[in-house]
């Protein structure tokens, strides 16, 4: 919504700098806060505006309505009365929550029958909403004349006319789709939101909006009715299910329940197992997919699972291994166990001490122990070190653990745990070296008690021979090296051997490159498979490269460069990075102080979006699909790549406008959510303006024009949808019922004030800051207040302390920035209007205006004399005039006289 014209919000008027005014205490709103139940309205009681001479009033929390004279005309019976418009005002019947339409007399001309109802229009008609949130328009009999589709919202002026011009806005969002990385489409139903796919049994898992969850199949079809209250992710082909209870089930596929019992918890312990427990400090059981049970008491179980395992202690010293599949290993522990480790290959088992040192067992991945009580090297003792990452190549992978053991408290000796679970020890090594690098995947670097260096398999055997006086980490399949002749060797992980003149800055990269400093610290290429140099000295800096691509600096840009070192994108920006596996996140100057904004590059450095974001990164909730397969022509928080843009099954391609989310689903599955689109619709729900704005305001009567955005910028347009003013990409504010409106040029650090219809400004301001048209004027927020100027530039006041409403019938409402009595009225040149400030005030109506002070609310003409007021007597709120006589209710049988 705007803050520079006059625009009704529930009744309220935005003035100048986003402060509220109202022309109606029973609707105010601040931020999305009843701002009233703040002041007196904590007890029930309002007046709002005048609308067709009625007003409406709410005492001890019903609402009704008063003339212009303080009479009451209908009196408060409804939970809510809206102003009358075309002789009807729309109320909730507080018995029922219904709402219908109510003549002047009170009495139902519309039985209460819709969920809500808004104004009726000139054109005779009235936006409702069914039962189902189905939105309708009726005529004055209250027939349906046309039910709107549920892709369709139309969303009323904010005045009592909620056709403003003879339009209101409308807005389209179609229904979302379902999207698989290989093409395929989905269109569930509107009353269904599929959650996820579980592509290990094929099915969706879906959502009624407001209600419980359910099983549907690959075609959408229902094969488990959504009565459950949560259906979190599969393990296999079982589920634990919440039920509306808040127990919980095991489930299978089709939604059907496994056995008859239901647990306080239930999660997956392993493949196949699962922990269930009743709470209240129960015991917890094992059962199995079928909720048979395996042990009614299991204590100390981990909180992962060990490849097929589900590990728990039994016992002091007892520790179980039991797979899904029947099988159940158990162990004798030497000590009890003081911590259990899960690794990718090993479980590691810390125990309490024995003899005086801490002992470590390992176990297999097939349930075996490894280690024997004490090493078989002459030790006595040992400390070992596990791995945290899983072998990148299975044929080949290093050892499980590495070893040293000790003799009298000194060290004796090393060795290691091979792949295949053997220990083996070699007095030859004296100790690993490299290990702040290795992970247990690759070549295991060793140091000889020859003071050379070399490196092994995951079974001890020499992959680089033990020759080198040097050696580093492997990384991308490459170390540094030194021989013993003092030359600089790049070695491979098979032991092959690369000598270079100098090492670099960096690390030798996916595409066997290798970027080396020369003299000048610049990066010289060197190919690692011919030994080539493959260009020098060009370039300030350089990033690895992957495709054939890598980043380089020159002086303080970056761009991206080929093998040859020639460029494919050309250095303009502060910085190009990876991205996910293939892509490239570029950066630039922002606007924005302190930030930078990005551009996401595809694999072959060209741009793949046509405005950059401030920020680009990897959601969390990302589906690995959308890294490895970009699909989209967009980019939004959950959706981190795009490529071609998306043609739907209608034919209807998807532009970067239409999207309003992407959420991943599993499985290479994803919900597509489309943003809406604005367009306008008559009285009787017909598109005037199609669907064609990403977003739109209501039209302004008079000059018939409204706001709409659309190519990245914001236009005026009229009622045919054609743009009678092109801000070019400035901001444009709201256009008066007079057609005057401002817009900011931020380049030259401008305010220009406009007419429609005339080709050069009006008049211009320096700087950009708040302004409002109120109605002809002009106010402008400046450094020491509001300043009023007139429709040619002419500065009517200055200084005024605070900031102003529109003008309504030669006033305004102006809101100072701090006390207890924040408002004033003010004339056409800043000077008070009216004697006295206000806790809270609204705008003038038909020359009457509501004004809250200490005492409560009262209306009050344009002299401001008090025409009525609300009051108190006897435990109930009244109507009192002038003179201070109450008059209504005429008579209060409850109070004693």
């Amino acid at each position: 919504m705007s803050l520079f014209k006059r625009v009704v919000v529930s009744g309220l008027f935005l003035a100048a700098g986003g402060a509220w005014a109202s022309d109606d205490a029973c609707s105010v709103r601040e931020y999305g806060m009843t701002y009233y139940t703040e002041l007196a309205g904590q007890h029930g009681r309002c007046i709002g505006r005048l609308s067709e001479g009625l007003a409406t009033i709410k005492l001890d929390g019903l609402e009704g309505a008063i003339d212009a004279d303080g009479r009451m005309v209908v009196p408060p019976r409804f939970s809510w009365l809206r102003p009358f418009s075309q002789g009807l005002a729309a109320a909730s019947d507080p018995g029922t929550g219904k709402t219908g339409f109510i003549d002047r007399t009170g009495a139902w001309v519309i039985a209460p029958q819709f969920d809500s109802a808004d104004h009726f229009s000139a054109g005779g008609t009235a936006v409702v909403r069914l039962a189902g949130y189905v939105q309708a328009l009726i005529d004055r009999q209250g027939t349906v004349l046309r039910r709107m589709p549920p892709d369709v919202e139309i969303e009323p002026g904010y005045g009592v006319d909620p056709f403003p011009a003879g339009v209101a806005r409308a807005v389209f969002k179609r229904p979302p789709v379902l999207v698989h990385l290989d093409g395929r489409q989905l269109a569930p139903p509107t009353d269904i939101q599929v959650r996820a796919w579980e592509p290990q049994i094929g099915r969706f898992v879906a959502q009624v909006p407001g209600g419980g969850m359910g099983v549907l199949d690959s075609e959408l079809r229902w094969v488990a009715e959504p009565g459950l209250q949560r259906i979190p992710p599969f393990a296999g082909d079982r589920a634990a299910a919440t039920l509306a209870s808040g127990r919980m089930v095991l489930i299978d596929r089709d939604g059907r329940r496994q056995g008859s019992a239901d647990h306080a918890q239930l999660v997956a312990a392993a493949p196949g197992l699962w922990l269930a427990s009743d709470g209240h400090g129960t015991p917890a059981m094992l059962i199995d997919d079928h909720a048979r049970v395996l042990d009614a008491d299991v204590a100390g179980a981990l909180d992962a699972p060990f490849g097929d395992w589900f590990v728990h202690r039994q016992g002091e010293r007892g520790l179980v291994l039991r797979a899904g599949d029947g099988r159940v290993v158990r162990h004798l522990l030497p000590a009890p166990p003081r911590a259990i480790t899960v690794r990718p290959r090993v479980l590691e088992v810390e125990l309490e001490e024995v003899d005086g040192q801490l002992a470590t067992q390992l176990f297999a991945l097939d349930g075996r122990a490894l280690l024997p009580p004490r090493p078989d090297d002459g030790g006595d003792g040992w400390s070992i070190m596990t791995f945290w990452k899983a072998p990148a190549d299975q044929a080949a992978p290093g050892p499980l653990a590495t070893i040293r053991s000790y003799r009298d408290n000194r060290h004796h000796g090393i060795g290691i745990l091979t792949a295949s679970g053997r220990l083996l020890f070699d007095p030859a090594w004296a100790d690993f070296s490299g290990n702040d690098r290795f992970d247990g995947d690759g070549p295991l670097i060793v140091r000889t008690t020859a003071h050379r260096h070399g490196a092994i398999d995951g079974e001890g055997r020499w992959l680089v021979q033990p020759d080198l006086v040097e050696l580093g980490g492997f990384r991308a399949g490459w170390a540094r090296a030194r021989d013993a002749d003092g030359r600089l060797l790049l070695i491979d992980a098979s032991g092959g051997r690369r000598v270079v003149p100098r090492f670099g800055n960096g690390v030798p990269d996916a595409d066997g490159l290798y970027a080396i400093e020369d003299d000048r610290r610049r990066p010289q290429l060197l190919e690692l498979a011919t030994g080539t140099v493959l260009f020098e000295g060009r370039f300030d800096a350089m990033l690895p490269y992957r495709g054939g691509l890598a980043p380089a600096q020159r002086g303080d840009v970056w761009g991206l460069v080929d093998r040859s070192g020639a460029w494919r994108v050309e250095p303009t920006y502060r910085l190009i990075e990876p991205f996910g596996p293939r892509f490239w996140r570029a950066r630039y100057a922002s606007l924005v102080p302190g930030a930078s904004r990005t551009l996401l590059l595809g694999p072959d450095g060209q741009p793949l979006q046509a405005e950059p974001w401030l920020s680009i990164y990897s959601s969390r909730r990302s589906h690995p699909d959308f890294l490895e397969q970009p699909w989209l022509d967009a980019l939004t928080s959950d959706l981190d790549v795009q490529t071609a843009p998306l043609v739907l099954a209608d034919g209807t391609p998807v532009t970067g406008e239409m999207v309003g989310g992407v959420s991943p689903l599993g499985g290479g599955w994803m919900r597509l959510e489309f943003a809406a689109l604005s367009g306008y619709v008559d009285p009787q729900g017909e598109w005037v303006i199609p669907p064609m704005f990403s977003s739109a305001e209501q039209f302004v009567a008079g000059p018939d024009v409204a706001r709409a955005y659309a190519d990245g910028s914001v236009h005026l347009i009229d009622l045919q949808g054609r743009t009678v003013f092109d801000p070019q990409g400035m901001h444009v504010g709201d256009v008066s019922p007079d057609g005057l409106f401002y817009q900011h040029d931020t380049a030259a650090g401008l305010t220009h004030v406009r007419a429609l219809g005339e080709p050069q400004p009006r008049f211009s301001l320096p700087g950009t800051r708040y302004g409002a048209i109120l109605d002809e004027l002009y106010v402008h927020d400046d450094e020491d207040g509001s300043a009023i100027y007139d429709a040619r530039g002419k500065r009517l006041a200055a200084g005024l302390p605070g900031r102003m409403s529109t003008f309504a019938e030669g006033r305004a409402l102006l809101r100072a920035a701090e006390g207890e009595k924040l408002f004033r009225y003010v004339d056409r040149r800043g000077r008070r209007a009216l004697r006295g400030d206000f806790i809270y005030a609204t705008v003038f109506h038909a020359g009457r205006a509501v004004v809250m002070d200490t005492d409560g609310y009262r209306m009050i003409d344009g002299d401001g004399r008090t025409v009525v007021r609300v009051g108190s007597e006897c435990g109930r709120e009244v109507l009192v005039d002038a003179t201070g006589t109450r008059t209504w209710p005429e008579r209060l049988e409850a109070c004693v006289e």
